[in-house]
């Protein structure tokens, strides 16, 4: 996927959400570096759906961390999420 000339999405929801409060500084719109996955959801017939979407994301957006060993287990499938029974 090409990012040319695109920009990051979280950036402008925060330039949208500066303007429309009526801020005298609004922030700057930057160009995205990259597509990162983002959860978006919707309702759709009175049920959340939601979905995972490769989204445009500048530097300062883009969060990485790295995983506590409880979640590379769980992503790899050695332990399931979720409570114990009381």
């Amino acid at each position: 996927m090409d990012v040319s000339n695109t920009k990051c999405l979280a950036c402008c929801g925060e330039y949208i959400v500066a303007k429309n409060k009526g801020d005298e500084t609004l922030p700057m719109i930057e160009d995205a570096i990259t597509w990162a996955p983002s959860w978006q959801s919707q309702n759709v017939g009175g049920q959340m759906v939601m979905s995972c979407v490769p989204a445009p994301t500048c530097m300062r957006h883009l969060n990485a961390s790295e995983e506590t060993p409880m979640q590379r287990a769980m992503r790899g499938g050695l332990l399931l999420g979720g409570q114990s029974p009381q």
